[in-house]
């Protein structure tokens, strides 16, 4: 987030026969209850609750929480030697951000390719950025 690392926490939702519930089709009331989850029960005091940003990919609900410096400290020193940096890809739909920059590197593509995950499932894809776009070439910059 703006350069410095964050905390990552997710969650997917699946019916009474295991099926994926893809996000598209969770309801608002739903989305609350699951961010609201994962500020409180999965990141609790971790991270910098004053900034983050709540998106959606097809199967997961997500939040980015910035880390805190003795956070991030911590985290560098696990890593051997090498920097801590990269992007998992875009987001399907940013649903909340406070307290940071809405970049366009963590926008949207506006025209996504589709990666099918399930043959039987076309509604379960993950976005392949255009590399058109603003938000596709300011993903591209940063790699």
């Amino acid at each position: 987030m703006n350069g410095r690392p964050v905390w990552l926490a997710s969650v997917s939702r699946r019916d009474v026969n295991g099926a994926i519930i893809g996000t598209a089709n969770w309801s608002k009331r739903e989305r609350k209850r699951l961010t609201e989850y994962l500020r409180t029960d999965v990141l609790g005091v971790l991270g910098d609750a004053n900034v983050e940003r709540v998106f959606r990919m097809n199967i997961t609900l997500c939040i980015h929480r910035l880390c805190t410096p003795q956070e991030a400290a911590w985290a560098k020193s696990c890593w051997t030697g090498k920097e801590i940096r990269d992007l998992a890809g875009a987001p399907i739909e940013v649903l909340e951000e406070k307290g940071c920059l809405s970049a366009p590197s963590t926008r949207p593509c506006l025209n996504p390719g589709h990666v099918i995950i399930i043959p039987t499932r076309p509604d379960l894809w993950v976005p392949r950025d255009c590399g058109s776009c603003a938000s596709c070439k300011a993903r591209a910059a940063l790699e």
